[in-house]
């Protein structure tokens, strides 16, 4: 007796109701009316398959008891075509009614049903005779059954509308019209036929019905119904943030997964009541019908037909006619895509059922399929095709193939955030910016891409494949580290690559090599350094006639001689790359980048020679060819140098309105380059302007990144800023005892520091200015 009463207990404790008091309540509120002699209406309560119609009309027609005479009846979809079958068992019921209340039976009752209904006793009238008139005669004797039962409040609940027949719907459509005596509960299956919508809104139109749509639950509702349903159980957020994904707040998933934990048995998250469910849905579809549902399962978002044209054996009308009849079932779902048409599965856990039900064998070869279809359209600037394909590679067991393309969607998503001076090219969307949490996102697929590296390692160490799959890798990963500032591991990767770039012949990868060690010296202020890779990478360049790294490489042997005070030469070859790029306006729309950066090169030439004004039109230059494109990565560095060149033209105002273009892009970028140089001249506009609290900003700011700044330059643009506000506290031209505080060195001592590591050939105007002010 105890065990049966535990049990009970846990059985009451599963099936707790949860949720729709909103529902409820309106429900309710119609129920009372019914009851009441108010005007009422008939209800549709409708939802996808498991979110709990069923429960919600139960618990209703349970708290309602003894007060009604309940008629149920159930549409199934193997009985769709077969006329008039659900009224069969609605007017039997309703026939025992009559006899049970011992109401007078209308006139010519049981004529009529027999006429309809005909028992198989009666030899005669076998097949019911369907006519408009014999529908309207059924109706009006119908209405004189339930107007006669009034006083007994009659619940008609008709399950799975979405499969009544065609002649029930125009029966049930004239009763509706002029019912006033029975209320009628239908419980409806989302994506029903189209004759199911013209009932409802033939019938809504004149008030007579009204539709309540159950939606799944939020994932904070979903959250309170695991912790509700198991109160004494501690659920990790791990598993209930997975039970989420899983059942996307399907109360029918929910309430399994819960028996699990209840159970304490290890997570299914495809349990045998769910694959029940999800199997009885489709029990009537044809073997044609399932093949086409066997291949669109192997898409995870959504299937274009024409690829399913290339996987299935079947001609176009027989695809056409099968994927018409599954969306006619409401289990595909078709939509277009760039005029495209595509079919997705209307519920995931039923694709999930069938994907799971598919040989090892056949998921591999199918896989393989769809990548080399995907292939076969492959455009390399497109990353969400990089990334299917990489997908469907990795479902196939071919984890080479899988990571050559994942490596090459990574590639996209990251270019324009992490490389200086892109090469743009016209087929890829660059108008977009990142917003810091999709940068955390891509990232994060970035290191589980270097996991599986890692796990291939012993299998593939001499495949050069893999090695070559590696060093691409490596080279990507030490791109953004050092983008990032952190410059020992990124420059580690670096050298890696160039180690094995060279053991594998592979130039292209060894000029990246040497462009990322350039890149890294320019950052470090090392200009013999970077001459050395400089030479290193133009002799592979030129030995392979290739324009494009020539073009980049005169580039930044401009900058080098600009670095080292020659700027004759700098000049010379600045102007000589925008050549080679402006070849046509192809190219030049493609090199966009790299001609804007030769003429910010020109622009400081131009400010060291102090010809401010010059400097300003061609940092206009720079700055239009980065606007037309949205290439923000470059265009921030282009507003910080045009601020400063305004500064040294003395025309502050303007200047501050670059900045704080610079500061907008710099929101959504992660790149160091340049920061340092905006706070600090910021900085020294609001010393100017007297905002010593926005100054005090600005300073704890740069005071804090101080320790992590490898370039001397940076350096020295900070201790340039502490010198100078340690200069005019001194000699009191400004007070602020927190600025005081924090600058404990003299005056002199920052005055030093500041000239050491400032580069007396690119920073010029910074000395002078320095010097100017300590003049005063």
């Amino acid at each position: 007796m105890v065990n049966c009463a535990k049990e009970r207990r846990q059985k009451a404790n599963e099936l707790r109701f949860f949720g729709r008091t909103e529902e409820i309540e309106e429900l309710e509120a119609n129920f009372e009316s019914f009851l009441s002699g108010k005007s009422f209406k008939s209800v549709v309560i409708k939802g996808d398959l498991g979110v709990g119609k069923t429960a919600l009309c139960r618990l209703l027609l349970n708290n309602l008891g003894r007060k009604i005479d309940l008629i149920k009846a159930t549409c199934f979809q193997t009985e769709q075509d077969f006329l008039l079958r659900p009224w069969r068992d609605i007017l039997d019921q309703l026939n025992t009614l009559l006899v049970k209340k011992e109401v007078v039976q209308p006139k010519n009752w049981q004529i009529l049903y027999q006429k309809f209904f005909p028992s198989y006793s009666n030899e005669k009238n076998q097949q019911p005779e369907i006519t408009a008139n014999n529908i309207n005669c059924l109706s009006q004797i119908i209405l004189e059954a339930l107007e006669a039962l009034k006083t007994e409040k009659i619940v008609i609940y008709v399950e799975n509308l979405q499969w009544m027949d065609e002649a029930s719907l125009s029966l049930m459509t004239s009763v509706l019209l002029h019912n006033e005596s029975a209320l009628f509960v239908f419980p409806l299956r989302t994506n029903y036929r189209r004759r199911v919508v013209d009932f409802i809104n033939s019938v809504s139109h004149y008030d007579y019905l009204t539709l309540l749509e159950l939606k799944p639950f939020t994932k904070e509702e979903t959250v309170e119904f695991i912790e509700r349903q198991i109160p004494n159980k501690k659920v990790e957020p791990a598993l209930l943030q997975k039970i989420w994904q899983e059942s996307q707040g399907n109360p029918l998933f929910l309430t399994e997964y819960v028996k699990q934990i209840w159970h304490n048995l290890k997570m299914d998250y495809l349990p045998k009541k769910i694959r029940e469910e999800l199997e009885f849905s489709i029990i009537d579809i044809t073997d044609q019908e399932r093949r086409i549902l066997q291949i669109v399962a192997f898409f995870p978002n959504a299937a274009p037909i024409h690829m399913l044209q290339q996987l299935l054996d079947m001609t176009n009308e027989e695809l056409v006619a099968g994927i018409y009849s599954l969306e006619k079932q409401g289990i595909l779902q078709e939509f277009v895509i760039s005029d495209e048409v595509n079919v997705q599965f209307s519920q995931k856990k039923l694709q999930e059922m069938i994907y799971r039900e598919q040989t090892p064998s056949r998921l591999r070869v199918i896989h393989e399929s769809i990548a080399k279809i995907l292939e076969q359209q492959a455009n390399s600037n497109d990353e969400i095709l990089m990334s299917r394909i990489a997908y469907h590679y990795k479902r196939a067991n071919q984890e080479l193939k899988s990571l050559e393309y994942e490596l090459s969607y990574l590639q996209i998503a990251l270019k324009f955030q992490h490389e200086l001076f892109p090469i743009y090219n016209e087929t890829q969307d660059t108008s977009f910016d990142y917003q810091p949490l999709e940068i955390q996102h891509e990232f994060e697929r970035f290191q589980k891409v270097g996991k599986r590296m890692d796990e291939l390692a012993k299998q593939y160490e001499g495949s050069s494949e893999y090695q070559h799959l590696l060093m691409k890798y490596l080279y990507l990963e030490g791109r953004y580290l050092i983008n990032l500032g952190d410059y020992d591991k990124g420059i580690d990767n670096i050298q890696r690559v160039i180690v094995k770039a060279k053991n594998y012949h592979n130039e292209k990868y060894l000029v990246r090599g040497y462009r990322q060690m350039i890149y890294y010296f320019i950052q470090t202020d090392k200009a013999n350094d970077m001459a050395h890779y400089i030479d290193l990478a133009m002799d592979i360049s030129i030995k392979n006639n290739d324009h494009e790294s020539i073009g980049i490489l005169l580039r930044l042997k401009g900058l080098y001689n600009l670095m080292i005070g020659n700027l004759h030469d700098a000049e010379e070859l600045s102007r000589e790359s925008i050549t080679i790029f402006s070849i046509s306006n192809d190219s030049r729309e493609k090199y966009s980048s790299n001609i804007a950066a030769a003429f910010d090169y020109l622009a400081e030439i131009e400010r060291l020679k102090d010809n401010y004004t010059q400097a300003v039109v061609y940092q206009k230059k720079a700055i239009k060819l980065c606007e037309e494109l949205g290439l923000n990565n470059s265009l921030v560095i282009f507003y910080v140098d045009m601020g400063m060149s305004l500064f040294a033209k003395r025309d502050y105002e303007e200047a501050m309105v670059y900045f704080k273009k610079a500061n907008k892009l710099y929101d959504n970028l992660t790149s160091p380059w340049k920061r340092t140089q905006l706070n600090v001249y910021q900085a020294l506009i609001e010393l100017r302007n007297g905002n010593l609290e926005k100054v005090l900003n600005y300073f704890v700011i740069l005071d804090g990144r101080l320790e992590s700044i490898t370039n001397p330059r940076d350096r020295g643009m900070v201790y340039m800023l502490r010198a100078i506000i340690k200069h005019l506290l001194n000699i009191k031209r400004i007070e602020n005892t927190d600025l005081s505080s924090m600058l404990t060195q003299s005056e002199e001592f920052y005055y030093e520091k500041a000239r050491e590591n400032l580069n007396k050939y690119r920073d010029v105007f910074e000395l002078k200015h320095l010097d100017e002010v300590f003049a005063e």
